[in-house]
């Protein structure tokens, strides 16, 4: 499972302990290995967390997407769908710092999703996209 760094989660999901980082919790709530775990528990984790950025920073090629993907047999990608439109600021309205903004568009919801990526859950808070390699 590929998880879309959240760092403003503990905002939205108060009282979890290991914010800002829902792919934590992945593999325990759904028995899945995660791409981008925690930091002490993921081997190569800087390098991971920087091509988990790119990922989902607008502007990225989707060749890089898609190889990402397939050369990690990563099948699902969680979403976040309050950062389709940036970062969400503090409850006080202030910016949250976050100088990679790896945030995808939100035309990216519902059908409008590249080719190989199939939604199989969505609701207000989270898009679940299963990885469907396009034929070579």
């Amino acid at each position: 499972v590929l998880v879309a760094p959240d760092p403003t989660s503990h905002l939205r999901f108060p009282g979890f302990p290991l914010k800002p980082y829902l792919s934590v919790f992945i593999p325990g709530w759904t028995g899945h290995p995660v791409y981008n775990g925690h930091w002490s528990e993921t081997a190569d984790f800087v390098r991971k967390w920087n091509r988990a950025n790119d990922f989902f920073r607008q502007g990225t090629d989707d060749t890089f997407r898609e190889s990402l993907l397939r050369d990690h047999d990563i099948r699902y990608i969680l979403y976040p769908n309050a950062l389709a439109e940036g970062i969400p600021p503090y409850p006080n309205g202030a910016p949250v710092p976050d100088p990679a903004a790896p945030y995808l568009p939100e035309n990216w919801r519902g059908s409008s999703a590249p080719s190989y990526l199939k939604v199989l859950y969505e609701n207000a808070e989270i898009t679940v996209y299963e990885f469907v390699p396009n034929e070579r």
